[in-house]
């Protein structure tokens, strides 16, 4: 089948919305629209209303579900029921519970029926000529959920379909090893953004490759230079410092982290009216901000809040003489790129975010990481410089490498009479014309 007429199924944790998981997909549906402008993109997330928002203008024929999303979460709970887990307690599932779950998963993926409003989705999902399990650190021990959907989208897919894992950080991985190396066998393409995932996958048989994180396809790219890869607003890019911090997966609590960043921010000297604040998780990024600026109001006063909706209509406010201070690793990564100089800040459970501080360290930045320690007494390092822009295109030609190895460059059509430019098929006309593949008749 030709790229023109193929169907790619991208799977994604894409709408809650989380800046660095939305930025992968951005990139990944504006690097389609210039391999397979001509091809039908199925978003399948778990949160296909908001993600449809966000998305909707990154490829010309796209469509966004949640099928495998919400099967996988009936099979989450199934099992939970089967071995008398608490599903508020995803940390209690075993390796036998994760063996349990991919199989109860994959058996809806064949076999609908006790959800019978998916199958339309799981008919559309078998017959995908690509499957692509897009990149982040969504699969390990903190989301069984999120398992047992990499395990359908491994078996989905016509018979002759590709399968693709790209950009992949599977750190932790102890309980659920067994399950996700067997999903991650089934893929023609495996691909991490870490040393640590590439060793931890060579130790289980795999040999992946290691182009770094998808969201090298978006940064500095010269084609996307608009809305979420725009430059930022102005105002928030001449503030010399930035904060980027989370309250999600702390090793403390939130009151602990701000009065630690508190204490860097004063041995820097930054006071609210040099200062910018990023939301990449509407609501979880505003806790720490709000302790800081009610319990130090006057040192805070007139800080700028950059609001996730603000970074995803006008992009990251950077720029090169700025200093950052970041939990999150995609401004780390963002920032460093662009050239700021910045300290990656440490505080969460089970090293999850230091191995992706490493990563953009190791593609090139400086910037020293800073511990949150019991006594809070450890001191706070100088800040380092940005990425290299020779690196930074190195870590970019990396990834559109991989890009072209899933989607190769197709033989271009002799034409010998300019032809009329078909108008862009309407949303139901699209719909319908999947529906009529699934069933053998597409005209």
């Amino acid at each position: 089948m030709s790229a023109k007429d193929s169907l790619i199924y991208l799977v994604a944790p894409a709408g809650h919305p989380n800046f660095g998981d939305e930025y992968i997909v951005a990139s990944w549906l504006r690097t389609l629209a210039e391999l397979r402008p001509d091809a039908r993109v199925i978003l399948d997330c778990h949160s296909p209303g908001r993600a449809s928002l966000l998305h909707h203008n990154h490829h010309p024929d796209l469509i966004v579900t949640n099928t495998l999303w919400d099967l996988a979460g009936h099979a989450y709970h199934a099992t939970a029921d089967h071995f008398g887990l608490d599903p508020a307690q995803p940390e209690g599932f075993h390796a036998e519970a994760y063996e349990y779950l991919a199989h109860t998963a994959v058996q809806l993926l064949f076999d609908a029926g006790p959800h019978p409003e998916h199958v339309t989705g799981t008919n559309i999902a078998r017959t995908a000529d690509v499957v692509h399990i897009l990149g982040g650190g969504w699969l390990n021990d903190f989301w069984p959920k999120n398992v047992a959907v990499c395990a359908m989208a491994s078996q989905a897919g016509a018979e002759h379909a590709r399968r693709f894992a790209t950009g992949q950080g599977v750190v932790p991985l102890e309980q659920a090893r067994a399950v996700l190396v067997d999903s991650l066998q089934r893929c023609d393409v495996v691909d991490v953004r870490d040393a640590a995932s590439r060793d931890l996958l060579q130790a289980a048989g795999l040999q992946p490759s290691m182009s770094g994180d998808d969201a090298w396809l978006g940064i500095n790219s010269p084609e996307h230079s608009e809305g979420v890869f725009g430059p930022g607003a102005d105002d928030a890019r001449e503030r010399p410092f930035v904060l980027c911090a989370q309250a999600d997966l702390l090793r403390s609590n939130a009151a602990d982290a701000a009065a630690w960043i508190h204490q860097g921010l004063q041995h820097y000297g930054v006071c609210g009216e040099e200062l910018s604040i990023i939301e990449c998780i509407p609501g979880i990024d505003g806790q720490i901000w709000r302790e800081l600026h009610q319990r130090w109001p006057e040192r805070y006063q007139g800080f700028r809040f950059v609001a996730f909706d603000e970074l995803w209509a006008f992009g990251v406010p950077v720029t090169s003489e700025q200093t950052w201070l970041s939990t999150r690793y995609h401004p780390h990564m963002i920032a460093a790129a662009a050239g700021a100089k910045g300290v990656a800040l440490e505080m969460h459970r089970q090293d999850y975010y230091a191995v992706k501080h490493e990563a953009v360290q190791a593609a090139g930045s400086s910037w020293p990481m800073a511990h949150l320690s019991a006594t809070q007494q450890d001191p706070w390092p100088q800040p380092g410089k940005g990425i290299d822009p020779d690196q930074v295109q190195q870590c970019r030609d990396a990834k559109w490498q991989l890009a072209q190895r899933c989607y190769p460059p197709e033989p271009e059509e002799h034409i010998d009479e300019p032809e009329q430019a078909p108008e862009p098929p309407h949303a139901s006309r699209r719909l319908g014309r999947l529906v009529a593949r699934v069933r053998g008749d597409e005209r």
